[in-house]
């Protein structure tokens, strides 16, 4: 299985069977970096309401993400249950109360209280459920023919 593993503006790329490839993102032109920049914060906001299913969820899951990068805090949630947004989103389902008002309980909660949480059955259900819809949506947006030129069809 591929692994990324990056620290100090370095990324080695590690594939079973295969020689460690080690690359130092400072080498590349600025304009390059800008790009994959702008790119990487595309891709961090947009995955934040991609397994969302309202207008409403999205917006929210969009902001909590938007808040916690200007919080200088990339990984919002971790050691919860599929991180903060997961987490709210699930409540919410679960609950059925607004995702703004199960944001703000995630948020309110101290760290055993989030692991608390995380282990149980119905919001660990719901966290597997999210995280299967926004497999299934990026299933969806991928380019049928690649696979049909990966598979030799």
């Amino acid at each position: 299985m591929a692994k990324k593993l990056p620290k100090d503006n370095i990324i080695t790329f590690t594939f079973e069977g295969f020689a460690p490839y080690t690359i130092d993102c400072n080498n590349f032109a600025p304009e390059i970096r800008q790009q994959a920049e702008w790119h990487g914060f595309s891709q961090k906001l947009g995955d934040s309401y991609s397994s969302c299913k309202t207008e409403r969820e999205r917006h929210s899951a969009f902001l909590e993400c938007l808040d916690s990068l200007e919080a200088r805090n990339w990984n919002r949630g971790a050691g919860n249950a599929g991180g903060a947004s997961d987490l709210s989103l699930a409540i919410s389902r679960v609950k059925g109360i607004p995702i703004e008002k199960a944001t703000a309980v995630v948020k309110g909660l101290n760290e055993e209280q989030l692991k608390t949480l995380g282990k149980n059955e119905l919001i660990k259900a719901e966290v597997a459920k999210i995280r299967s819809e926004r497999a299934t949506a990026r299933a969806s947006q991928s380019n049928a023919q690649d696979l049909d030129s990966i598979l030799g069809l």
